[in-house]
Protein backbone atom coordinates (compact mmCIF):
# COMPACT_ATOMS: atom_id res chain seq x y z
CA UNK A 1 0.00 0.00 0.00
CA UNK A 2 1.35 3.40 -0.97
CA UNK A 3 0.60 6.46 1.08
CA UNK A 4 0.73 10.00 -0.23
CA UNK A 5 2.59 12.56 1.83
CA UNK A 6 2.04 16.28 1.42
CA UNK A 7 5.45 16.94 3.00
CA UNK A 8 8.67 15.09 2.34
CA UNK A 9 12.40 15.62 2.64
CA UNK A 10 15.23 14.12 0.64
CA UNK A 11 18.30 13.85 2.88
CA UNK A 12 21.95 13.04 2.16
CA UNK A 13 22.09 14.35 -1.40
CA UNK A 14 24.43 16.49 -3.48
CA UNK A 15 22.13 19.25 -4.74
CA UNK A 16 22.99 20.77 -8.11
CA UNK A 17 22.26 24.49 -8.06
CA UNK A 18 22.84 27.09 -10.76
CA UNK A 19 26.30 28.06 -9.51
CA UNK A 20 27.41 25.29 -7.14
CA UNK A 21 26.81 21.85 -5.71
CA UNK A 22 26.06 21.51 -2.02
CA UNK A 23 25.51 18.58 0.28
CA UNK A 24 22.27 18.65 2.22
CA UNK A 25 18.54 18.08 1.98
CA UNK A 26 15.55 19.35 0.01
CA UNK A 27 12.11 19.90 1.52
CA UNK A 28 9.03 19.46 -0.69
CA UNK A 29 5.53 20.48 0.41
CA UNK A 30 2.51 19.85 -1.79
CA UNK A 31 4.78 19.23 -4.78
CA UNK A 32 6.78 22.46 -4.41
CA UNK A 33 10.36 22.78 -3.20
CA UNK A 34 10.07 24.98 -0.11
CA UNK A 35 13.58 24.74 1.29
CA UNK A 36 17.11 23.64 0.53
CA UNK A 37 19.37 23.06 3.53
CA UNK A 38 23.09 22.41 3.70
CA UNK A 39 24.10 19.46 5.86
CA UNK A 40 25.56 21.74 8.52
CA UNK A 41 22.39 23.89 8.65
CA UNK A 42 21.05 23.50 12.22
CA UNK A 43 17.77 25.18 11.22
CA UNK A 44 16.97 22.21 8.97
CA UNK A 45 17.03 19.76 11.84
CA UNK A 46 15.19 22.05 14.26
CA UNK A 47 12.46 23.15 11.85
CA UNK A 48 11.66 19.86 10.18
CA UNK A 49 11.15 17.02 12.63
CA UNK A 50 11.06 13.54 11.13
CA UNK A 51 7.48 12.96 12.36
CA UNK A 52 5.84 15.41 9.97
CA UNK A 53 7.78 14.47 6.83
CA UNK A 54 8.28 11.38 4.74
CA UNK A 55 12.08 11.10 4.85
CA UNK A 56 13.87 9.80 1.77
CA UNK A 57 17.54 8.87 2.05
CA UNK A 58 19.28 10.08 -1.09
CA UNK A 59 22.30 7.88 -0.24
CA UNK A 60 24.78 10.52 -1.36
CA UNK A 61 23.39 10.71 -4.89
CA UNK A 62 23.02 13.84 -6.97
CA UNK A 63 19.71 15.71 -7.04
CA UNK A 64 19.17 17.72 -10.20
CA UNK A 65 16.23 19.70 -11.59
CA UNK A 66 14.06 18.00 -14.20
CA UNK A 67 15.31 18.23 -17.75
CA UNK A 68 13.50 20.11 -20.53
CA UNK A 69 14.14 18.58 -23.96
CA UNK A 70 13.07 20.85 -26.82
CA UNK A 71 13.80 18.38 -29.63
CA UNK A 72 12.30 14.89 -29.20
CA UNK A 73 11.40 12.61 -32.09
CA UNK A 74 10.45 9.67 -29.90
CA UNK A 75 11.76 7.12 -27.46
CA UNK A 76 11.79 3.45 -26.51
CA UNK A 77 11.01 2.39 -30.09
CA UNK A 78 8.10 4.79 -30.61
CA UNK A 79 8.06 7.89 -32.81
CA UNK A 80 5.84 10.99 -32.75
CA UNK A 81 5.27 10.50 -36.49
CA UNK A 82 3.18 7.42 -35.62
CA UNK A 83 0.41 9.90 -34.62
CA UNK A 84 -0.87 7.41 -32.07
CA UNK A 85 -1.78 7.83 -28.39
CA UNK A 86 -0.08 4.54 -27.45
CA UNK A 87 3.17 5.69 -29.07
CA UNK A 88 2.92 9.06 -27.32
CA UNK A 89 2.38 7.35 -23.97
CA UNK A 90 5.41 5.11 -24.58
CA UNK A 91 7.56 8.13 -25.45
CA UNK A 92 6.40 10.15 -22.45
CA UNK A 93 6.90 7.30 -19.99
CA UNK A 94 10.38 6.57 -21.34
CA UNK A 95 11.56 10.17 -21.13
CA UNK A 96 9.99 10.67 -17.69
CA UNK A 97 11.89 7.61 -16.42
CA UNK A 98 15.14 9.32 -17.45
CA UNK A 99 14.39 12.66 -15.72
CA UNK A 100 12.80 14.63 -18.53
CA UNK A 101 9.94 16.67 -17.11
CA UNK A 102 8.98 18.58 -20.25
CA UNK A 103 9.52 17.88 -23.94
CA UNK A 104 8.63 19.28 -27.32
CA UNK A 105 7.41 16.72 -29.82
CA UNK A 106 9.40 17.05 -33.03
CA UNK A 107 8.37 15.80 -36.47
CA UNK A 108 10.56 14.82 -39.37
CA UNK A 109 10.32 16.35 -42.83
CA UNK A 110 7.13 14.84 -44.19
CA UNK A 111 4.04 15.60 -46.21
CA UNK A 112 1.51 18.18 -45.04
CA UNK A 113 -1.00 15.38 -44.37
CA UNK A 114 1.45 13.38 -42.23
CA UNK A 115 2.34 16.40 -40.12
CA UNK A 116 -1.33 17.40 -39.80
CA UNK A 117 -2.04 13.87 -38.51
CA UNK A 118 0.69 14.24 -35.87
CA UNK A 119 -0.70 17.60 -34.78
CA UNK A 120 -4.20 16.19 -34.62
CA UNK A 121 -3.08 13.27 -32.46
CA UNK A 122 -1.15 15.55 -30.13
Amino acid sequence: MTSVHAKWRIDHVRIVLENRILEGSVVVEDGIITAIHETNDAESQATHSDGEFLIIDGAGGMLLPGFVDVHVHGGFGADFMEADATAYDTIARFHASKGTTTMLATTVTASYDAIAEVLGAA
